[in-house]
């Protein structure tokens, strides 16, 4: 007699890669099976009283290809690799050679749900409509599998990061191949049926894409999803520390940042939660400052004492196509006197010279530097 063990909510069995020897029944609960694709992840199921998961690792002793967690409190049973041995043992050769045939199809079709690391944004697509339609496999009628057009948008929404507009014109496209059907159930809700048996989808489309590769437009294709600082300076031809220094300016917009959710919680964790609370880690030393915007970083009795040095004039040429934050920062370490007379004769300033501009930016830099010291 099996034991049933008890689980809070959140408790993961097992997760995607891991090596595993135990499958499980759920005796009451639920449990959600999901997959990381591209950095996201996608619930592939959830499962519940009666049902049985984590038995492929236990029986082609693979790794195993999905994470469960439970949803809520859950109670199941586990079942080890030996203990299904020998229950093997006792059965007909006929029972377990189909066993272990389907067992084989099914690990061939699996392995076909590779992570979308294609460029190729049809392709991205499809295996995400074979991933749902795996999903849903269970509780359709037997080679009548379909997809919910709302679920897929958004699950192809979320994963790939493009538009609901795009993912209409992509399937659209992938319709009018002739790899999928689009039509209305009988309450009018839009559905998506694969026109290519599940097991075969994957290979005719990566097939089709790549005879009509230049044939298709620009949006079929997505290079990486995720750039790192190292990657995006290479790219802008910069170094990460003049990223960084105008990310901490706020010149790049907070929608562009986006965190491995995991990752960050876990370092979050280590941390602890009042480390954006501490006092900022002097990342510059004087002799590295180098553009305009770097004197957010100055602490004000420095810029106070190195800004006393400089007229109306020469202030108004510093702040003319400055940032707002860069003014603001100028305005706070001048005296109110100064700031109100900057404040009018800026916008009087029509015409400037570059050159002179270029020039009071350097020798601003310089008093900077020959001070120096930035803030903490």
């Amino acid at each position: 007699m099996h034991q049933a063990k008890r689980v809070p909510a959140g408790h993961v069995f097992f997760e995607e890669n891991a090596e595993g020897s135990l499958a499980f029944v759920i005796i009451s609960g639920k449990v959600e099976i999901s997959k990381t694709v591209a950095d996201k992840t996608i619930v592939l199921a959830v499962l519940g009283q009666g049902e049985i998961f984590g038995e492929m690792a236990l029986l082609c002793t693979q790794k195993r290809t999905a994470t469960a967690r439970a949803i809520g409190t859950c109670e199941v049973v586990s079942i080890s690799r030996a203990k299904l041995l020998s229950l093997f043992r006792g059965t007909e050769p006929f029972v377990k050679a189909l066993v272990l045939a389907l067992i084989r199809r099914l690990k061939a079709m699996d392995d076909q749900l590779c992570p979308l690391t294609s460029d190729n944004m049809y392709a991205s697509v499809c295996h995400i409509l074979v991933l749902m339609a795996s999903a849903l496999e269970s509780t359709s009628a037997r080679g009548d599998i379909c997809i919910p057009y709302a679920d897929a948008l958004e699950q192809i929404k979320v994963i790939l990061s493009i538009s609901a507009s795009d993912c209409s014109q992509i399937l659209e496209r992938i319709e009018r191949l002739g790899l999928i059907h689009i039509d209305q159930d009988d309450e009018d809700h839009h559905q998506i049926r694969l026109a290519v048996a599940k097991e075969e989808f994957p290979q005719q489309a990566q097939r089709l894409f790549a005879e009509l590769d230049d044939a298709l437009p620009g949006i079929s294709r997505q290079n990486s999803q995720l750039i790192d600082i190292m990657d995006l300076a290479a790219q802008a031809g910069t170094s990460p520390d003049r990223i960084y220094r105008k990310i901490g300016a706020g010149e790049v917009p907070p929608e562009l940042f986006f965190f491995r959710k995991r990752d960050i919680l876990e370092w979050l964790d280590q941390r602890g939660k009042t480390f954006f609370e501490n006092p900022l880690s002097n990342r510059l030393g004087a002799s590295n400052v180098e553009a305009l915007e770097d004197i957010l970083l100055v602490d004000d009795p420095t810029l106070q004492s190195v800004l006393s040095g400089f007229d109306v004039y020469k202030l108004c040429l510093l702040l003319k196509n400055a940032s707002g934050k860069i003014r603001q920062k100028v305005y706070s370490n001048l005296s109110t006197r100064i700031s109100q007379i900057v404040q009018q004769e800026l916008p009087l300033i029509q015409h400037i010279d570059a050159d002179e501009v270029e020039q009071t930016e350097a020798h601003l830099l310089q008093q900077i530097k020959t001070s120096g010291q930035l803030s903490a």
